[in-house]
C-alpha cells in the first residue's frame, strides 16, 4: 500500500484535492483534514460554497474513492491549506 501526504492551498475556484485509484481494482482512503480558521466546502469541480459539503474549520473527514473518482474543494475568500493523506491497496 501507498501512502502520499501533502497539503493542498484551496482558493475561490474550486481546486482538485485527490484523484482515486489508477486502475478499477484500485480503491483509495482519502482523509482530509481542515486545520485553516475558515471552513472548506467539498465536492465536484463544479462546487461552489453553496452547494458544497462544509468541512468546518478544526475538523477532519474520512472518505473513500473509486477509479478515477475526483474532490475538489473550494472557500470563500483568499486561499487556505488543507492537509490530505491518501492510501491505496495494490
Amino acid at each position: 500500500m501507498a501512502v502520499v501526504a501533502e497539503i493542498k492551498t484551496v482558493g475561490t475556484t474550486p481546486t482538485l484535492l485527490t484523484l482515486g485509484g489508477s486502475s478499477i481494482q484500485d480503491l483509495s482512503v482519502v482523509y482530509l483534514r481542515n486545520d485553516s480558521p475558515v471552513d472548506i466546502f467539498l465536492g465536484g469541480s463544479t462546487v461552489t460554497t453553496g452547494t458544497g459539503f462544509r468541512l468546518p474549520a478544526g475538523t477532519q473527514f474520512p472518505l473513500d474513492l473509486a477509479h478515477h473518482d475526483a474532490v475538489y474543494g473550494i472557500v470563500a475568500s483568499g486561499t487556505q491549506p488543507l492537509q490530505v493523506l491518501r492510501t491505496r491497496g495494490q
